[in-house]
């Protein structure tokens, strides 16, 4: 049996667009091996039992380990030069040379030098300036050209039913945080309109941060395996660029995802279900408003009992906020 290596992630959204390209991998029968930062581990695990999930957290846990595969491919996911990231190279070129040296019989999957540099420098476009799940594709289909990948279906259509939507407020990077203030005016919108529930979901640490929603919309923290099984009761998922939102849709969430100046083209969620995103013409999210929000939702969701005239009122309500 041949063994392939998947590694190194430590961004969910990472970690998610490649797991469809590794769930091929163990379904179509190498024996198959990722690895992923700490925080990650329970929901590897979960999304992919038939996998052999390994924890890192720092450059001492990869120099531990033994490179005994047949392949290793190296993500270039996180290679981010416009989201000022530009260490996030010599991170990744760090972990390429302890993977050379530490593997002897292996074939290293991974961008080549050149491309490297161009996309560093932005000299060229690359295959590295394209969405997660097609930068991957393209790296492992050089090697693995029988191997069958299912193209993303970005074409659904129709107005899905919503009652229950999740809002991830808060995401790793303040950047990509929408201000929790207008997430509060789409939620009572959203209330006006007939949605039946609507839950924000908090890290821990940030629970703080939503207090003076107490008492108008419940508040929970979950862990990642807890969001995982909570989406498939969910209709949909509003977020800003961030990993949650991409752990919807693997598991075919509804999406609304906003971004500021990162490329919704490039980071756009993989979903059976619907997914619609909406950029700042700022690159600030901050200055997206509530109602552009609103006006998304309305035209691509469906609202069960309201009549029109219900809606326009419930938006007249809010249009001068």
């Amino acid at each position: 049996m041949k063994r392939i290596m998947f590694g190194f992630y430590k961004g969910l959204g990472d970690f998610i667009s490649d797991s469809y390209i590794i769930r091929e991998f163990s379904k179509g029968g190498y024996r198959t091996t990722v690895f992923v930062s700490n925080w990650l581990y329970e929901i590897a695990k979960y999304i992919l039992p038939t996998v052999d999930v390994k924890k890192y957290s720092s450059s001492k846990d990869l120099l531990r380990e033994h490179y005994d595969y047949d392949y290793i491919f190296l993500t270039p996911n996180y290679l981010h030069p416009f989201t000022l990231e530009k260490r996030a190279l010599w991170l990744y070129l760090l972990k390429l040379f302890i993977v050379k040296i530490k593997s002897k019989e292996s074939v290293v999957i991974h961008p080549s030098y050149r491309e490297l540099f161009y996309h560093y420098f932005q000299l060229k476009g690359t295959f590295l300036d394209e969405h997660f799940f097609f930068m991957s594709e393209k790296l492992i289909r050089k090697f693995f050209p029988y191997i069958h990948f299912k193209n993303p279906d970005w074409s659904y259509k129709g107005k899905p039913f919503i009652n229950r939507v999740l809002i991830f407020p808060f995401s790793g990077n303040e950047n990509k945080d929408y201000p929790v203030e207008k997430y509060a005016l789409v939620a009572e919108n959203l209330k006006n309109l007939g949605v039946n529930e609507v839950l924000f979901f908090v890290q821990s640490k940030d629970r703080k941060k939503l207090d003076f929603l107490e008492g108008r919309f419940p508040v929970e923290t979950k862990s990642l395996v807890g969001l995982a099984k909570t989406f498939k009761s969910t209709d949909l998922v509003i977020s800003g660029d961030t990993g949650p939102a991409h752990l919807g849709g693997y598991f075919g969430a509804n999406l609304l995802v906003l971004y500021g100046y990162t490329k919704p083209e490039k980071y756009r969620p993989i979903s059976s279900g619907k997914v619609i995103t909406l950029q700042s013409k700022t690159g600030l999210l901050k200055d997206i408003s509530h109602l552009e929000i609103l006006a998304l939702i309305k035209k691509n969701f469906s609202f069960k009992g309201r009549e029109k005239n219900d809606e326009q009122k419930a938006v007249n309500m809010y249009s001068n906020v």
